[in-house]
């Protein structure tokens, strides 16, 4: 999911609607429907939703229906097609807004919780903590450049999510050690 939405969200849409974008394309239904609560999404934590939401409108990821009868109800603009089970992608979305929400990582910003979140989804195994993805995929992914990308995966390493990272000189991927 995480690939659909960097393919699907232009670089400049902001940290916290990629939180959301990602509760919204995990919990969405087959057919594309959009039926959020207002507590779920007040459960995110994060202080601009709405602004968020509009963002993602803006994108044309989704098209708001104010009539649905939920806070944030719509449909995808795009309904994704083959996607996993709905109790598959519900689990994932659960794991995902308690990822970003998790001790280490609540007191970080958007930016360090849309990196923590996704840097996990990316990591193979838990067993394997190694992950690696291209710098490309990195800002396309998170919404970021490379000096914000640094500047984050030391404030990850900081709080313990991250036991190291690097980008290898020779491909310019970007690796790190999950803690």
């Amino acid at each position: 999911m995480l690939h659909y939405l960097a393919s699907s969200l232009p670089l400049h849409v902001s940290p916290v609607a990629r939180l959301l974008a990602l509760q919204i394309v995990l919990r969405a239904t087959v057919s594309g429907g959009i039926h959020l609560p207002a507590g779920l999404v007040q459960g995110m934590g994060e202080d601009s939703v709405e602004s968020a939401w509009q963002e993602l409108v803006d994108a044309r990821l989704i098209v708001s229906d104010p009539r649905s009868g939920v806070a944030y109800g719509g449909w995808l603009a795009d309904p994704i097609g083959g996607m996993p089970s709905r109790n598959r992608r519900r689990r994932a979305a659960d794991w995902a807004l308690r990822a970003a929400r998790q001790g280490r990582v609540r007191g970080l910003g958007s930016t360090g919780r849309v990196l923590a979140v996704g840097l996990r989804a990316l990591t193979p195994y838990e067993a394997e903590p190694d992950g690696l993805a291209s710098s490309t995929d990195m800002a396309r992914i998170f919404g970021v450049g490379a000096a914000t990308t640094a500047y984050e995966l030391e404030r990850l390493m900081e709080v313990g999510v991250l036991s190291g990272w690097k980008v290898d000189s020779e491909s310019g991927e970007t690796v790190w050690r999950l803690a």
